[in-house]
């Protein structure tokens, strides 16, 4: 009998190679096995991490380690090497899978939802007016899903609109300068007159224009002699170069453009939901997002063999349009281009480019800690002017400039948002801002001791007339059993309170925790605990309101 028979988690036997029921994160497991004989050591790892020899008690037949997943989900490796007397060991393994209880899943799909509808909300409050766009409400919808319909839509009408005008393209007459041959003349237009000397000049008999000849010469030299070779002659041509055209593959390219980034959020969507497939069911949304891959190729290549068509492919350069042409006005076709044409200037690009989006399920507390700071940044947004950003960047396309890329950025160390307050209170916000120690004499806000701290959102408050003030909050996400804060978690907030100040004066305005829990804690020395969930962040507006905005 295999010594792996013998072993067990928390009670319960495995068989060779698998472990037979799954495991939760931050379940404590105990993993034993009955003492062997003739063994004089024996040692287990978990994914190469060492948990020592085994604990055993007087008189206990099994050997006993004890170990806490905490946060971490996936599969592991778990290797039990076993010295015998002699010096010989032999190793044995089996594998560990822990898994996300129910409420992670759950969480982890709302926080996804919450950081895309909390981004685009950001974006719009920063430049929604810079950019003319509308804020549409909210859809039950991912970003990738809301801009696939989106885009797929509008893809679709370009490419009827396309089809149809080019059944019947309007055309337009305009002048242009041609140029014909001095003999075959019959008459002259004297607005050419004054551009003849600047011509090639040929010698010619004197019946050709023998008025012009006269005209030109002295009575003694008419007998022929130089003259222009060829004469400037205006003709009117037809083209399909017209503003409604040029609007038509102005729409065209940036269809593409935003083809090509759904294509890309698509294909880091795929690759998310791939990387959990262990954890989570997703195989139906995972082929779903292949058939939407497959889906901005087909539009892609239709899109090029649109621009491609002869009466499109000679337009010039594009046009910015305030109101309808006459022509759209008059002719359906048209008026549907220039619908089409509003909708997409009305809707700029918004990409909320945050790793955390496409973090796997194990990195749920990463994905919690981005979401708070921007949670923290909407509640205080409507409050004050935005005096300086380096949260949302806009990124416009270089053919197009009509056509911006909205980005939101989380940078570390870096000031996120300036607000000003009606009372000229400024506010900056920062995320996981370095509080460095300073020399006593410094004005500058840092720690008050040998150690670097590192909170996850630091908000700076500068009141007119008075030193510098912050309010910090670190994300944690953890939850003890009836729905509060663990208590090992609080000694953080107390050590950000107490260790960060200017000179050698504390100047923090509180410390608080957000976690994913259901009960508050708070003290009477400005350090607590704030539940916050989406759909559920009262608590940290009131908190914000009270601190900041009193």
């Amino acid at each position: 009998m295999s010594i792996l028979d013998t072993i067990t988690i928390n009670g319960q036997p495995i068989s060779t190679g698998m472990v037979v029921a799954d495991w939760f994160e931050w379940q404590a497991l105990e993993i034993t096995c009955p003492a062997q004989p003739g063994i004089v050591g024996a040692t287990l790892s978990v994914n190469n991490v060492p948990l020592g020899p085994p604990a055993t008690m007087l008189g206990d037949t099994l050997w006993r380690w004890h170990w806490n997943p905490q946060h971490a989900v996936g599969e592991y490796q778990a290797s039990m090497e076993l010295r015998h007397g002699d010096g010989t060991r032999i190793s044995e393994t089996f594998r560990l899978r822990i898994v996300p209880r129910k409420l992670d899943i759950e969480c982890y799909e709302a926080l996804l939802a919450a950081i895309q509808r909390d981004a685009r909300a950001i974006v719009y409050a920063i430049h929604g007016g810079q950019q003319g766009a509308v804020l549409q409400p909210t859809l039950p919808q991912t970003l990738v899903e809301e801009y696939h319909t989106l885009v797929q839509g509008h893809v679709a009408e370009a490419l009827k609109l396309v089809q149809q005008i080019g059944a019947r393209p309007q055309q337009q007459l305009i002048a242009k300068q041609g140029s014909t041959q001095l003999g075959q003349l019959e008459r002259l237009d004297p607005s050419v007159l004054a551009a003849l000397p600047r011509t090639t000049l040929d010698d010619v008999a004197e019946d050709v224009l023998p008025a012009l000849q006269a005209a030109l010469r002295p009575p003694a030299q008419r007998r022929g002699g130089p003259l222009p070779r060829l004469v400037p002659t205006p003709r009117s041509v037809a083209t399909h170069d017209i503003v409604e055209h040029r609007v038509l593959q102005q729409v065209l390219h940036g269809l593409q453009w935003r083809v090509g980034h759904v294509r890309e959020l698509t294909r880091h969507e795929l690759q998310r939901r791939e990387r959990n497939a262990e954890l989570v069911d997703s195989l139906a949304a995972a082929a779903t997002m292949q058939a939407w891959l497959e889906g901005c190729q087909e539009a892609l290549r239709r899109l090029r063999q649109a621009l491609a068509v002869p009466w499109l492919a000679g337009v010039g350069e594009q046009v910015t349009l305030h109101g309808p042409t006459q022509l759209m006005r008059r002719d359906p076709r048209y008026r549907r281009l220039f619908a089409l044409y509003q909708a997409l200037r009305s809707t700029p690009l918004s990409a909320v480019e945050l790793p955390a989006l496409w973090l796997p399920i194990h990195d749920l507390p990463t994905l919690y800690e981005q979401w708070c700071v921007l949670q923290v940044v909407q509640t205080l947004l409507p409050h004050g002017e935005v005096a300086a950003q380096q949260l949302v960047e806009a990124v416009p396309n270089a053919k197009q400039p009509t056509q911006t890329r909205l980005t939101v950025r989380l940078q570390h160390h870096q000031p996120l948002l300036e607000l000003r307050l009606p009372n000229q209170t400024r506010l900056v916000v920062w995320y996981q801002r370095r509080f460095e120690p300073q020399p006593t004499s410094t004005k500058r806000l840092g720690s008050l001791d040998p150690y670097v701290r590192i909170p996850d959102i630091a908000v700076e408050v500068q009141r007119a007339g008075a030193e510098a003030r912050v309010l910090v909050f670190d994300a944690k996400y953890r939850v003890a059993a009836d729905g509060s804060i663990p208590q090992d978690a609080l000694d953080d907030a107390y050590a950000y309170r107490s260790a960060i100040g200017v000179g050698a004066a504390r100047a923090t305005l509180g410390a608080y925790l957000l976690f994913p829990g259901t009960r508050a804690l708070a003290t009477a020395d400005q350090v607590g605990a704030l539940p916050l969930l989406p759909g559920q962040t009262t608590a940290l507006d009131e908190l914000i309101r009270s601190i900041l905005l009193t």
